[in-house]
């Protein structure tokens, strides 16, 4: 099946980005780098399957194994690792959250809201462009996390 073998390539080149971009962290990195490196990261796989991500969301109901496999691959697995980052961050000392997993899943709710809205209908939160709804983005994650 088509659209099998499209989520599956999906997955691989997800893990391969997510792999790249944990690995391409300088040591001294500000965390509002790191916010708009990993953003940017996330942004970019979105983009890349813009097509496979309205196809899903319109046949998740004919597709639901499909479906959970995407998301247990993609969606979950960015969550942990926002959450994994958070908590790290927690113990250094350089960001004061209570609900890191929490904090993650809404963090990635609110960045992935504008690629999948402008795939799916064509505009973004506010007609914004893509630049200053990542710039607010950044202000806003460092002021959820209270970064330092």
């Amino acid at each position: 099946m088509l659209l099998e073998e499209a989520v599956r390539r999906n997955l691989e080149i997800i893990g391969q980005r997510a792999t790249a971009a944990t690995a391409a962290r300088p040591a001294d990195e500000d965390g509002r780098a790191t916010l708009e490196r990993m953003a940017r990261v996330v942004w970019e796989v979105l983009e890349s399957d813009r097509d496979l991500i309205r196809i899903m969301m319109r046949e998740s109901d004919e597709f639901p194994d499909l479906f959970e496999r995407m998301w247990q691959g993609v969606l979950a697995d960015v969550c942990a690792q926002g959450a994994d980052w958070i908590i790290a961050q927690k113990a250094l000392g350089t960001v004061d959250v209570e609900d890191p997993e929490a904090t993650a899943a809404v963090l990635l709710a609110s960045l992935t809201y504008y690629p999948v809205l402008r795939a799916m209908i064509g505009h973004t939160p506010g007609d914004l462009a893509s630049e200053r709804f990542l710039a607010a983005w950044i202000e806003h994650a460092a002021a959820t996390l209270k970064l330092r």
